[in-house]
């Protein structure tokens, strides 16, 4: 028994060997921490980090050249095409310029080293969908036979194609037909070129697509086309084959080989993050889903480097998210983002600092066991006296002061006398942390300073949580009425309807709480930016309106009735407003369209609230305006007539027409009745609305006029 006490966790024995290994462990450690100062774990995983992004970045510089430089090189070949172009559509005049543009599009062909060139013109269709094009299509863009025997034709007429030699192919037509599934590339180019002329803002990156159903994969980029006179004409642009834009792509084994695997990416508004579109190789196709969005988290805040958490390999896949600017800013197509993924397994990505860490356990772990095993036997022979005082300790009162025996031995002696220090030193301790703990019940910093000495005790978290730098800390550290002054300054801005809340900085708010006796003041700080933002979230969605994100009923007659009865309103107006042949909308295009043109609506009304003026939504379709502050009832107005006017230029596009925005309005000027309250103020102005509403929908009409 006695020997088994020894081993016990509070015997000396237990602690002398605990002592030894702790020296072996704190050895150790210098040495792993002087590696670690010295950066060189950090800096492995950092090169091998660094190594990652740059081999992706420098693989989507690559790509990006290609498809900018090499791809995309057409605008000498559009230019020369649209002159070319004829003044109508007569089937004599597209057939001569189809010749003529045949050597233009055979050269932009071998220029681009693309697997396809086209061009597809507005004309009136013969057929649904059916449009007059020639599209040519190179399979072997390595060949480059002179005779462009290896160039078969998709789409034209056969008797160009037989005077050029060039053969048809097995999915030939004299006219192409576009569906839902490949149109993209033509409509999507088509239906922004009337936003300018100059083609190459309007330049478009299809998704793969086949042109027929056993047609090969392939992606396009393609460009409105206009002639001399600025009129939109149809389309040109390119094609590569996928299995030719995977060549690109560098696709090892992810999970066999140290190299880096490659996909493209994209993202826009339908998705819920970014598709795989372009996959390589049998190891991606199987771990990663092909119908879903990638799911990322982010563990390099300095790089692009993130986890895939969405795949289904034993191993953690790591990935650079590298971004392909295809489009210019304020370009129609801006928003639809491509990016080149590279992925390395976690393995292969931190195989080398693996390998030292495993190393360094071995070396600790031999030397642990050498150190138990030579203190034991030391401890045995040279501790006894020590047993019997830890005894002693451990027997004694620990809430009470502690009245050690003396051993006669100097050095335990000695040790007696520490252990009785530390033991009042530790009750003082335990005291002060209880304190604290009634303060918070979560993870918080806190400091302590006594009035009459100069120093602040803080523990190590505050300088984080209250931003504060280094050196700063060090300062306040040593100077109390300079931490004092500091905590003063951060209670100049308390956050209101909030209690101990002050905000220390943009969208970052920390609470406060101090305990002050007559020695000394406790304080405790915590982060509570986050519970902050999510009341003044709670706020905004109490106070706005879901679809519109313009005020709600509520909070509009909130706002208005604080302006009437505080400001000097000078010329001032309520406007009512009720949205015309919503339910047309609705009944034709659907609810989700409804939605749009109601929305589109809110967008226009938005305008007032740029000049300061108040804009609620009332009901589904009725909104209202509080326009206030104005020279004169003829400023206010035009105002009113300007929002008129933008809905007429500003239609919208709906699946099978384009309509103009119909909203009718009553106005109701307060400065011939300044007393006027809310409640009447809305009626005055509902009574014009649906005057108007009864003389013409989609007018406005001023209560103040009426008769």
């Amino acid at each position: 028994m006695k020997h088994m006490n020894q081993w016990n966790r509070s015997s000396i024995t237990f602690k002398f060997t605990s002592l030894v290994v702790l020296l072996i462990i704190i050895q150790s450690c210098l040495v792993i921490g002087t590696m670690i100062v010295a950066g060189v774990l950090s800096e492995t995983e950092k090169n091998a980090l660094e190594s990652f992004e740059e081999s992706v970045n420098m693989q989507k510089e690559y790509l990006f050249k290609e498809m900018r430089h090499r791809w995309t090189n057409i605008d000498p070949y559009i230019a020369e095409i649209s002159r070319s172009l004829p003044a109508n559509s007569e089937p004599a005049s597209l057939n001569a310029f189809f010749q003529q543009a045949t050597p233009t599009l055979i050269s932009m062909l071998r220029t681009t080293m693309t697997n396809g060139v086209f061009i597809i013109l507005e004309d009136e269709p013969l057929q649904r969908n059916e449009h007059s094009a020639l599209y040519y299509r190179d399979y072997e863009t390595l060949l480059n036979d002179e005779s462009n025997t290896d160039i078969t034709c998709i789409a034209g007429a056969a008797d160009i194609c037989q005077q050029q030699r060039l053969p048809l192919n097995e999915h030939w037509s004299q006219y192409l037909q576009l569906t839902p599934s490949n149109e993209a590339f033509y409509e999507q180019p088509a239906s922004v070129a009337n936003l300018t002329t100059n083609a190459a803002l309007l330049g478009y990156w299809s998704k793969p697509f086949q042109l027929h159903e056993h047609d090969v994969h392939v992606m396009t980029y393609s460009m409105p086309i206009y002639d001399t006179q600025g009129t939109f004409r149809g389309v040109v642009g390119v094609e590569m084959f996928v299995d030719n834009v995977v060549q690109y792509l560098p696709g090892k084994d992810l999970l066999g080989r140290d190299d880096i695997s490659f996909l493209l990416g994209y993202e826009d508004e339908t998705t819920d993050g970014i598709m795989p579109l372009v996959l390589n190789g049998a190891v991606q196709k199987s771990i990663l889903p092909s119908d879903e969005p990638l799911s990322f988290e982010r563990i390099d805040d300095e790089r692009d480097i993130y986890v895939v958490d969405n795949q289904t390999s034993a191993t953690t896949v790591y990935s650079s998210i590298q971004p392909i600017e295809f489009y210019m800013t304020n370009t129609p197509f801006e928003r639809e983002k491509w990016y080149l993924i590279g992925l390395k397994s976690e393995n292969k990505l931190f195989g080398l600092i693996q390998r030292i860490e495993n190393i360094l356990l071995l070396s600790l772990a031999s030397a642990l066991l050498i150190g138990v095993l030579g203190s034991y036997f030391i401890a045995r022979l040279f501790t006894r006296p020590i047993v019997h005082l830890a005894h002693e300790v451990a027997t004694s009162d620990i809430h009470k002061a502690t009245k050690l025996r003396r051993t006669g031995v100097s050095e335990i002696d000695h040790l007696s006398s520490a252990i009785e220090h530390a033991n009042k030193h530790l009750l003082d301790s335990t005291m002060k942390l209880s304190q604290i703990i009634k303060l918070v019940d979560v993870p918080l910093a806190a400091f302590e300073y006594k009035h009459h000495e100069q120093t602040v005790f803080m523990t190590d978290q505050l300088g984080d949580v209250l931003q504060l730098k280094s050196e700063q800390v060090a300062a306040m550290r040593q100077n109390k009425q300079h931490f004092i002054a500091y905590l003063q300054s951060i209670q100049q801005h308390p956050e209101r309807e909030e209690q101990d809340v002050y905000k220390l900085a943009p969208n970052y708010w920390v609470r406060i709480k101090l305990l002050e006796d007559e020695n000394r003041t406790l304080g405790v700080v915590m982060n509570v930016t986050q519970e902050t933002l999510d009341k003044i979230q709670i706020k905004l969605d109490r106070d706005h309106d879901t679809l519109t994100q313009i005020f709600n009923r509520g909070a509009y007659s909130r706002h208005v009735k604080q302006v009437l009865a505080e400001e000097d309103l000078r010329v001032s107006a309520c406007v009512m407003f009720d949205l015309d042949f919503l339910k047309h909308v609705n009944d034709t295009f659907g609810h989700k369209w409804g939605d749009t043109y109601i929305a589109e609506t809110a967008r226009h009304l938005r305008q007032f609230s740029e000049d300061g003026n108040i804009v609620g939504r009332i009901s589904g379709d009725e909104f209202s305006v509080f326009m206030y502050g104005y020279e004169s009832k003829e400023a206010l107005l035009n105002v009113i007539q300007r929002f008129y006017d933008e809905l007429d230029a500003k239609p919208i596009v709906f699946p099978t027409e384009v309509r103009t925005i119909k909203i009718s309005g009553g106005v109701y000027l307060l400065h011939d009745s300044p007393s006027t309250t809310f409640d009447d103020m809305i009626q005055k102005a509902d009574s014009a609305l649906y005057e108007a509403k009864r003389m013409k929908k989609g007018s406005w009409v001023l209560f103040n006029e009426m008769k």
